[in-house]
């Protein structure tokens, strides 16, 4: 549960993640308390070696960032100090930045496909080429700056804070880890990067997503970028041997070669887009989508019904008025925390709507399987073949020998005897290496049998831990949804007895008649009686106490008719008689009856 808090004119609501500079938290834009929209807030750690004139580069910046509204990149909308924090804003975006989809994707062993990698490589790259385009550098890219919604939109962030961050980090060199994998040597060695080393980190980001390894050997280039690319394999392969495809090796080389590779993004950018209408590959966004909701299932569900409910909150109680900025942090009203408790019980509790996506990834894991089954057979009947081979060259060999020595008992002549036994040998000792070579092919066979046999156990056996966890994790589910609908069904008797009770105390109380919700009205009144010959004159002021069964049981006079002497007393009574009759509707407050002081003129 998020701790809601005010920040400036934005209030912070979840935080998203944290990054070598700060944090990255959700933002409400609420105006006059109603939702506008969400937002990105990062609160930057002004403790950095060298962050003030890092942050006063951002304003600089944030003259150039602010007018970048490429489809593919995300806007900058603010940067200021507010309450004594340094943050930016930026758009919002339901998703997850690629760093933590590449996390995601191999602690589930879901491979991200080719297409999936050049839809994301080439949005990126056009997103580069429009930055440069309009007079914007860039020069730092990594996956913490590729933002994947779970609609399949991509796009490009730290168009803001790109620029300057490898000076920041050189002076903080316990911050670099975090970029290690995808930034060029010469960038930390410049203090800056450009075109070249953007399109260095696309590559180096397209050889983690397909091979699952990083590029750069601890922050160094290898020695032979040809042969590490020759050499990897792709992480989605059935069994880790099925090497990048060349026309994807082709660009991959290219791109890793600052030298003598692509000269700018925009070349890089057609050169991938010329690949993906060869029509060899079909990346689209809607297949993105399908994969970002199979690797994150219930989460995307989860966030979904969350920004709902944080859209129709009001949010009127979070900002002091009487000044030109906004109070201090202030916790979220305990009626806007409890709807919000119950939208996230109902969504532990809902399921199925990824149903089909969960059951296609079963299938696709069950047809590996069988597809190894198969090739498993294959080796058998390939090894039955290759025994009977074997056995009919053994049986061939010794049908020979036989024939031959046949031949030297009849021969008399020794020497004849001699070539014949010759023969003999030489046609055994040829025999004989055929079937070793045989022999060899029959134990290879055997060999990738085996390994074929460990490969499909190791599946199933995973299979089978990811079904018992599956159930595990299912019944955890099953016990904190039982508890949680038990302290939810406790928290609102409690409340609603508080309410019993809260009204049971009202009944019957003296009430302003300010504060109440709803004033008597009167359904019976009676005209006073007073004789014109008492020659009275004037306007008489009263309260009168209506009670909660709307009877008026008190009257005060306020402003009397006793000037007019005895007459008059005589026709204030009458009155006040006469007031005590009148019968109303009672006042409520909070739905519950109450006693409540109104005042009465009457003019004679």
């Amino acid at each position: 549960m998020a701790d809601y808090q005010v920040l400036g004119s934005y209030i912070v609501s979840e935080k998203m993640r944290e990054n070598p500079v700060g944090t990255m938290h959700r933002g409400i834009v609420a105006p006059d308390g109603t939702f506008d929209k969400f937002v990105f807030i990062n609160r930057f750690d002004s403790d950095l070696t060298g962050f003030q004139t890092f942050f006063k580069a951002l304003g600089n910046q944030f003259r150039i960032a602010s007018k970048l509204n490429g489809a593919f990149i995300a806007s900058v909308e603010e940067v200021q100090q507010v309450d004594g924090e340094d943050i930016s804003v930026l758009e919002f975006a339901d998703g997850k930045f690629l760093d933590e989809a590449i996390r995601r994707s191999t602690e589930e062993g879901f491979p991200f496909s080719i297409d999936h990698v050049l839809l994301i490589a080439s949005k990126t790259s056009a997103a580069l080429a429009y930055c440069y385009e309009k007079g914007s550098t860039y020069g730092f890219l990594s996956p913490s700056s590729i933002h994947l919604s779970f609609e399949g939109d991509v796009k490009l962030y730290d168009t803001l804070t790109a620029p300057l961050m490898p000076s920041l980090l050189n002076q903080n060199p316990e911050k670099k880890a975090a970029f290690a994998d995808y930034i060029h040597p010469d960038v930390w060695k410049n203090g800056k990067g450009g075109q070249i080393h953007d399109v260095f980190s696309i590559g180096a980001i397209i050889f983690k997503l397909l091979t699952g390894k990083s590029f750069l050997e601890g922050g160094h280039l290898p020695a032979d970028i040809k042969g590490k690319l020759e050499g990897a394999v792709l992480g989605s392969s059935s069994f880790g041997d099925d090497p990048i495809p060349d026309d994807v090796k082709d660009i991959l080389l290219k791109a890793l070669d600052i030298n003598g590779g692509y000269k700018n993004v925009q070349e890089f950018n057609e050169v991938l887009e010329n690949l993906i209408f060869s029509g060899d590959y079909s990346p689209t966004t809607f297949n993105l989508a399908f994969f970002m909701h199979s690797l994150y299932r219930e989460q995307s569900e989860k966030s979904a019904k969350l920004l709902d409910m944080e859209k129709t909150a009001n949010y009127a109680g979070y900002f002091v008025s009487g000044g030109e900025g906004f109070g201090e942090a202030k916790k979220m009203s305990k009626g806007l925390l409890v709807g919000l408790i119950a939208v996230v019980i109902v969504v532990a509790v809902a399921g199925g709507y990824f149903f089909m996506q969960k059951k296609k990834a079963e299938e696709k894991s069950q047809l590996a399987q069988q597809k190894i089954t198969q090739e498993i057979a294959k080796q058998k009947d390939l090894e039955k073949q290759k025994n009977e081979e074997i056995a009919k060259m053994r049986a061939d060999m010794d049908a020979r020998v036989k024939q031959i020595m046949g031949e030297v008992q009849k021969e008399a002549d020794q020497k004849a005897k001699a070539i014949l036994m010759k023969r003999v040998e030489d046609e055994r000792k040829k025999q004989m290496e055929q079937i070793q070579k045989a022999e060899q092919e029959k134990k290879r066979i055997e060999t990738e049998t085996r390994k074929k046999e460990v490969l499909l156990k190791k599946q199933q056996e995973a299979e089978k831990q990811k079904e018992e966890a599956a159930l595990a994790e299912k019944k955890k589910e099953q016990e904190l949804k039982k508890k949680q609908e038990e302290e939810a069904r406790q928290k609102k008797l409690a409340e609603q007895k508080k309410v019993e009770d809260a009204k049971k105390a009202l009944y019957g109380q003296v009430v302003g008649l300010s504060q109440i919700d709803v004033a008597p009205k009167v359904i019976f009144k009676e005209n006073p009686k007073v004789s014109p010959a008492w020659h009275v004159r004037g306007t008489m002021s009263m309260m009168a106490l209506i009670d909660e069964n709307g009877n008026t049981t008190e009257v005060k006079v306020i402003n009397g008719l006793s000037a007019a002497g005895r007459s008059g007393k005589l026709a204030e009574r009458r009155i006040v008689d006469t007031i005590k009759k009148w019968k109303y509707t009672p006042g409520m407050k909070d739905g519950v009856a109450v006693k409540v002081w109104i005042s009465i003129r009457i003019t004679i």
